[in-house]
């Protein structure tokens, strides 16, 4: 990994980890994963890994992101659920209802920036710490195409975390007929939040 051991941090310099990984591919010193690791070991240490790259700010991270969307109303209202959810990396599937489309019979922009902003905020909570909440600072989306499919997937995944400010990266894909077509991709900035009981998770 880089100098520091802190969780949440970039892996790097493949000589300081010990990888079990389904897949991946090496360029010189560095070790870039393109698939699902399913472990890591170093210095007695199970810790897991992910495409992202991150550590897990918590041994329970998945737990407490699945505690806090069931909290959700919104998530509730749109029938969305968590379908994946690992260090820096969470993605949220939802079904077409023509109760969220707009004039023209697509999913309305709002319900897609809904959930792809849900899916970075919990991307960055799986890398805080326990107490921590998540909030979001600003995005910016941009609609790529018309949001026609039968079922919809928001893919969430951390870009760089800091001590305060974490920056993500989103899309969403539609799915008609086994095709998977990207109609937004968003970029956000999401805000730790610690010390405030009433915002946890």
């Amino acid at each position: 990994m880089t100098k520091s051991s802190n969780r949440g941090c970039r892996i790097t310099d493949r000589e300081e980890i010990l990888l079990l990984v389904t897949g991946s591919c090496y360029i010189g010193d560095k070790v870039k994963v393109i698939w699902e690791m399913s472990a890591r070991i170093f210095a007695g240490q199970r810790e897991m890994l992910t495409m992202a790259g991150f550590l897990p700010g918590t041994d329970d991270y998945a737990v407490r992101i699945g505690e806090s969307f069931a909290k959700q109303g919104f998530m509730d209202t749109l029938a969305a659920q968590l379908i994946r959810v690992e260090p820096g990396c969470v993605e949220i599937g939802f079904p077409f209802s023509r109760h969220l489309t707009q004039q023209h019979g697509f999913v309305h922009a709002g319900a897609l920036a809904a959930v792809v902003d849900t899916a970075g905020g919990f991307a960055a909570l799986s890398l805080f710490d326990a107490g921590d909440g998540v909030l979001t600072v600003e995005f910016k989306i941009n609609l790529l195409a018309p949001a026609d499919g039968e079922r919809f997937v928001a893919r969430g995944q951390v870009i760089r975390t800091g001590r305060t400010m974490t920056v993500t990266k989103g899309e969403v894909v539609a799915i008609k007929d086994g095709r998977e077509t990207v109609c937004a991709v968003m970029q956000q900035t999401m805000m730790r939040i610690t010390g405030r009981a009433n915002v946890i998770g």
